[in-house]
């Protein structure tokens, strides 16, 4: 019986260097995006549909990833998404979670594993929020009222995330690793590829050629050029209007409007309380990594 392995982030978790570098590698593994190999298709894409749609649609987008991942050959399959866990106007991260459980339960293989990295879990929120500020700036001016208020920022409530992957997932299931460990270690990459039954074609480091670095002070970081789709997706209103377009034609439009900068870059301030930390449930050292039951995976 064919096996399927999902990688979900988190977000602000190497996820990209992972797509690009990591994942590709792994031997006697067929990859399916993202930034998947030459001879796999980008299930990833189909996948993200079916996640994201609407109820009267779900059906038939589901029908679709099954259809097309039972045409695959090969035994074992990696598919590598951290949208999942990132709200959209289109769905929440537990919705997507709960569809991905759903989904899976259709398909003709058996569920492996579900990948999980994580980090710091303030550091995380705040580099999450730096990257989507442009987005979350007029809801959330403050980093603060992002830990407060966004339902987002509860992926980075590792309590409250593992108890919500864990109702869709048994914990047998769940792979968490350390986002420092893969970092730093040089057995890092190389020691999640074993713990997941693969060797590496190349190896690497994530540290070697890191992607996404930030301009940053003293004070914090600085966010990234507005584009002409931030700016609108930070009005309510034209979030209502988003809902109505169907995901195949948003993305070809978004991707437009992406290139498009109308403003730089600004300093996102560096202001952790305490009070963000009791939010997320970090007061102590040991709730700073998830866990799930007694289950804890650390390199």
């Amino acid at each position: 019986m064919k096996k399927i392995i999902i990688h979900a982030g988190l977000p602000k978790t190497a996820s990209t260097y992972l797509q690009k570098k990591i994942f590709p590698n792994f031997n006697n593994c067929c990859y399916l995006g993202k930034f998947y190999q030459e001879d796999c298709r980008d299930l990833s894409k189909i996948l993200m549909r079916s996640l994201e749609c609407s109820d009267k649609e779900f059906q038939h987008e589901k029908s679709r990833f099954v259809h097309e991942f039972s045409t695959l050959d090969g035994k074992v399959f990696l598919i590598s998404e951290e949208m999942i866990l990132v709200d959209t106007y289109k769905s929440t991260w537990q919705e997507k979670i709960r569809r991905l459980a759903v989904i899976l339960e259709d398909v003709d293989a058996a569920l492996d594993y579900l990948v999980v990295m994580y980090r710091d879990p303030i550091k995380a929120s705040y580099s999450f929020y730096v990257e989507c500020f442009s987005i979350l700036r007029k809801k959330f001016p403050s980093y603060f009222e992002f830990v407060k208020y966004s339902n987002q920022a509860k992926i980075f409530n590792y309590k409250y995330f593992i108890s919500v992957v864990s109702s869709c997932f048994s914990c047998e299931k769940i792979k968490i690793y350390s986002y420092e460990s893969l970092c730093l270690l040089p057995e890092g990459v190389s020691g999640m590829a074993k713990d997941l039954g693969f060797s590496l074609s190349q190896e690497s480091k994530i540290m070697d050629g890191f992607e996404n670095q930030k301009k940053t002070t003293e004070n914090g970081y600085f966010s990234n050029p507005m584009s002409i789709r931030e700016y609108l997706l930070s009005f309510p209103v034209f979030s209502l209007f988003i809902k109505l377009i169907p995901r195949r034609y948003y993305k070809y439009i978004s991707s437009i409007l992406e290139k498009i900068k109308i403003r730089k870059g600004v300093l996102v301030k560096y202001e952790v309380t305490k009070e963000a930390g009791f939010i997320l449930s970090v007061e102590e050292e040991f709730n700073r990594r998830p866990k799930c039951g007694k289950m804890l995976y650390k390199l």
